[in-house]
């Protein structure tokens, strides 16, 4: 995932993400614009976290098929329960820049954060009219980022990362069993970023993110997965976003550049024995530099898989047989923007977060400028979404 270095940044920003995160860290590419753009009305900056361990941002906005979601931006916590045509603003007892993660399944609502070192969770029932502080274990005193997991909407646990070291390689996880009623608190392998997919738990851990562990059993234990021996030789690093509708897990590695190469590859790896053996579906490229143990976003929907980077305008949309059967770029609507999150939500729609630095002229220092964008043709062409711009006195 670039010339920004990432740090954990509780206070102010989330990590779509989400979902930044992050999600020791390197970083987020600066992308110039040089014809600065002023935000319309209607226009609202998304709130973002880097996250120490999700290699990227947490999300900052998450649509789900069923139309319900919610968007982080400076007017607030933005829900929407039409697929996004429009959204209301909801008064969350967290203040929105402390917020460090946002589920939501239909009116049911959870947002979590970190206070004087523990995990904070916050549910409403009634879509943010009223809301209830979750009882949670206690756990190590350090966290440092609190992070969802989710499957078909529903919560099934909570990655916590915690603040003990440079690298942040220390993690908890907080499972549930009724959908974020009540939580358990499990010891973690180590931190990283928890997929859940075909049943089980994916944990791809470690600084680097080259270690990846499998649950069976909601995160009491966790197993380590052997990866492909290609991608460990050429020091690639793992991201798991799920599994296709046949079953197949999928994993994508992405390789580090050389020092003077302006591309760098990534590779998808397939697994129809639920990770005990891995074949090579297909080989792209992004252009940009990243740099060790840094991944790109991805997303699946149905038979596809929607991949972009924060180095990149482009997206690229490829099947579970590894043909390319779209690409794209944002550029044209929102210039110069890195891609951070991906949701698909049908099989030729999807929602995308971007970044950008904007740089107004005269003006020693540039404005990181985040939006969500929409298609609804495969990335045949985008369009900003329009969120609820914070009231002004």
């Amino acid at each position: 995932m670039d010339s920004k270095k990432r740090t954990i940044i509780t206070s102010s920003v989330v990590t779509l993400a989400v979902l930044g995160l992050a999600f020791s860290f390197a970083a987020v590419v600066h992308f110039p614009n040089p014809k600065p753009r002023q935000l319309t009305d209607t226009r609202v900056n998304l709130v973002t976290s880097t996250s120490a361990m999700s290699s990227g941002r947490v999300p900052s906005a998450n649509i789900l098929p069923s139309g319900y979601g919610w968007v982080l931006t400076t007017a607030g916590l933005e829900l929407t329960s039409n697929g996004g045509s429009s959204f209301t603003i909801a008064q969350s007892p967290i203040p929105t820049p402390n917020i460090h993660d946002v589920a939501v399944n239909g009116k049911h609502i959870h947002i979590a954060g970190v206070i004087n070192g523990s995990p904070v969770i916050e549910l409403s029932n009634d879509s943010g009219a009223t809301w209830n502080v979750m009882n949670l274990p206690k756990g190590s005193g350090n966290a440092g980022i609190a992070q969802f997991v989710t499957e078909s909407g529903t919560v099934v646990g909570m990655l916590v990362t915690d603040v003990t070291s440079s690298n942040f390689s220390s993690g908890e996880w907080y499972s549930t069993l009724d959908g974020g009623l009540t939580w358990a608190h499990n010891e973690m392998p180590a931190a990283g970023v928890v997929t859940a997919a075909n049943g089980n738990l994916w944990l791809v851990a470690g600084p680097q993110f080259r270690t990846l562990y499998k649950s069976s059993n909601h995160g009491t234990t966790w197993a380590k997965v052997t990866t492909p021996d290609s991608a460990s030789s050429n020091a690639e690093a793992f991201s798991i976003p799920g599994q296709f509708l046949n079953g197949d897990m999928v994993l994508v590695a992405t390789e580090m550049n050389l020092a003077s190469a302006s591309k760098f590859g990534v590779t998808i790896y397939l697994s129809s024995d639920l990770g005990a053996t891995w074949q090579v579906s297909t080989h792209t490229a992004f252009a940009g530099q990243i740099n060790s143990g840094e991944v790109i976003t991805s997303g699946i929907y149905g038979e596809s898989i929607w991949l972009g980077s924060a180095t990149d305008q482009k997206i690229l949309i490829i099947s579970s047989d590894g043909t390319m059967t779209s690409t794209s770029s944002t550029n044209a609507i929102f210039p110069g923007g890195g891609i951070y999150s991906i949701t698909p939500t049908e099989n030729s729609t999807a929602w995308v977060t971007a970044m950008s630095d904007q740089c107004p002229s005269g003006k020693a220092s540039c404005t990181e400028v985040g939006t969500l964008l929409k298609t609804v043709d495969s990335g045949k062409s985008w369009s900003i979404v329009n969120l609820t711009p914070a009231t002004t006195s």
